[in-house]
């Protein structure tokens, strides 16, 4: 399949466990400050600890008991992360 026109270099995968009603494939969110999301008011804000907390807050929203992961250069780092501060949300 073709990649779409903007697909970011840097990914981060989130795919919901079976049952939980999200999309089959998963999803791929943007981190914030790219695509049509907005803008973090101090550039100092940009950090990994603050992208994991966004992801968690997707998987929130995803009402996902738990997830597959996979990150793909700074996703990678993310999603270590984020599995290193929420290890029982991690399908296995």
């Amino acid at each position: 399949m073709p990649r779409p026109p903007g697909w970011p270099r840097h990914r981060l995968g989130v795919s919901a466990d079976a049952g939980a009603g999200a999309a089959p494939d998963g999803g791929l969110p943007r981190p914030v400050g790219t695509g049509s999301s907005g803008r973090l008011p101090r550039p100092h804000d940009y950090r990994i600890d603050v992208y994991a907390g966004f992801l968690h807050g997707v998987i929130e929203h995803l009402a996902a008991p738990s997830v597959y992961l996979l990150g793909h250069s700074h996703g990678g780092f993310v999603a270590q992360r984020y599995a290193l501060s929420h290890p029982s949300r991690l399908a296995v």
